[in-house]
């Protein structure tokens, strides 16, 4: 199986759960970015990052409640090293929907703006992106702040229903930013 197969079925997963909650909840919002009350999209954290959450259940146009969904099943494999966009990388099980990154740079005076502009593209804050048959808008839910760490920094991520180039463009991203190698899983 090739690179590209393996997180297409990974990213399946998530789809799926996504798609089946969607069906479940006729008229909900789907992965709808969190705003404030004048309806302005938030962020948190250090960055500034916003999220958004899979799916909000609305009674009579207003939403009721936020709801996250994660798929009842994972892809089971092991774990092997891949070369993605000139950068090695070393991919474990993990989850569309919670992804722990790892990135090795000898450098420990990183600027995150090129990772920041990466979540940014792909949050698709103004909401550009088309959606799917199933309502489903091609887009990453959610990234935590980098932390520093002895070999580089780390974070998770929440690829939501973004395609596997989300994931591809993320190493060029990393890669120019220094990395060396980076850990997926």
């Amino acid at each position: 199986m090739d690179l590209v197969s393996l997180l297409d079925q990974i990213r399946g997963y998530n789809v799926t759960a996504l798609r089946s909650a969607a069906s479940q909840c006729p008229g909900a919002f789907l992965e709808p970015a969190l705003c404030n009350d004048a309806g302005e999209v938030v962020g948190e954290g250090q960055y500034d990052l916003p999220v958004r959450v899979d799916l909000v259940l609305v009674e009579d146009t207003v939403p009721t409640e936020k709801v996250m969904v994660s798929p009842d099943k994972a892809l089971s494999f092991t774990a092997f090293d891949a070369i993605v966009n000139g950068l090695p990388v070393r991919i474990s099980p993990f989850g569309w929907d919670y992804a722990h990154v790892r990135a090795h740079t000898p450098d420990s005076s990183l600027d995150f703006g090129k990772l920041c502009a990466w979540f940014f593209g792909w949050f698709d804050i103004e909401d550009t992106h088309d959606e799917d048959g199933d309502g489903l808008y091609g887009v990453v839910h959610y990234m935590s702040d980098p932390k520093l760490t002895p070999s580089g920094f780390s974070f998770v991520v929440d690829l939501g229903s973004a395609p596997v180039d989300a994931l591809v463009s993320l190493m060029a991203a990393l890669k120019d930013m220094g990395a060396t190698r980076v850990e997926v899983g």
